[in-house]
C-alpha cells in the first residue's frame, strides 16, 4: 500500500483542506524476470514451382526479455515469420519478433522490455533438379541359382535442391553395390535402401517430408540345363 498525498497547485491559498477519497493505492509488485531466447524462423507460403527454401540466416538470432516474472515465464519461444509466396530468388527482410507460450498463443509484450523488436532475415531460394537413381548389387546367390542382372527400385528418380553450383555436379544418385547383397539368395532378393545416405553433402531432397526409402529388388532365378544340338554344318 502506498499513501496518497494530495496537494492543490492552483488557488492553494483559498483551500483549507483536501481529503482524498482513498488514502492509499494498492500496487502489485513482483520479481523481475529476465530470459534469453533463440529466435526461430517460420516460413510462410510456398515458393514458385521448381524452387525450394534453402539456407535461412537470422542476423541477430538472440533476444533478451525482461519484465514481470509472471509474464516472462509464460514465453516458450521467439519467432520471426517470413513470407516466401511466389518467390524465385533470395530475399532479405526485417521481420518483427513474436513471442508464443506453450499453447501456441501470442504473448502480450506491452509490459516487457525487449533488447530488440525485429531482426533481419535472409532466405536462400534454391532451384530444384530431378535426377535418376541407379542401383548396384553384390554377392553370390546360393548354389544352383544365378542373378539375371535385372535390378529395380521402387524409386527411379528423385527431386533434389541446393545451390546452383552444387546441382551442376549431380547427374544421378548412385547406390553402391555393397548396399544390396544377394549372397546365398534362393530367389529374388528385396532390400530397403535409404537414398538419403547417398546424397552429396551439399544437396537435399526438395520435399523435406519425402520418404527416401526405396525397395530394391534383384532378380535371382534357378540355374537350368539345356542340351543344344549343333549341326555339323
Amino acid at each position: 500500500r502506498v499513501p496518497i498525498d494530495v496537494k492543490a497547485t492552483k488557488y492553494a491559498d483559498r483551500i483549507t483542506s483536501v481529503v482524498p477519497r482513498n488514502a492509499y493505492a494498492s500496487v502489485t509488485v513482483e520479481d523481475l524476470g529476465e530470459q534469453q531466447f533463440s529466435i526461430e524462423a517460420e516460413i510462410v507460403g510456398d515458393v514458385s514451382d521448381g524452387y525450394s527454401v534453402g539456407d535461412i540466416d537470422i542476423e541477430n538470432n538472440v533476444v533478451m526479455v525482461s519484465g514481470p516474472e509472471s509474464i516472462v515465464s509464460t514465453i516458450d519461444r521467439a519467432v520471426v515469420a517470413v513470407s516466401v509466396k511466389g518467390i524465385t530468388r533470395d530475399i532479405r527482410t526485417d521481420a518483427p519478433i513474436v513471442f508464443y507460450d506453450r499453447n501456441g498463443k501470442i504473448v502480450d509484450t506491452s509490459d516487457l522490455e525487449l533488447s530488440m523488436k525485429e531482426t533481419s532475415v535472409q532466405v536462400s531460394i534454391w532451384a530444384n533438379k530431378e535426377v535418376p537413381v541407379y542401383y548396384g548389387y553384390s554377392g553370390k546367390p546360393a548354389e544352383g541359382y544365378a542373378a539375371t542382372g535385372a535390378v529395380s527400385g521402387s524409386i527411379t528418380s528423385v527431386i533434389i535442391t541446393g545451390t546452383s553450383s552444387a546441382l551442376k555436379k549431380v547427374e544421378n544418385i548412385s547406390v553402391p553395390s555393397k548396399a544390396v547383397s544377394i549372397s546365398a539368395a534362393e530367389g529374388n532378393k528385396t532390400v530397403d535402401v535409404d537414398l538419403a545416405n547417398y546424397l552429396p553433402s551439399d544437396v537435399v531432397f526438395a520435399d523435406p517430408e519425402f520418404d527416401s526409402v526405396s525397395k530394391v529388388t534383384v532378380t535371382v532365378e534357378p540355374l537350368v540345363s539345356k542340351n543344344v544340338e549343333v549341326p555339323v554344318s
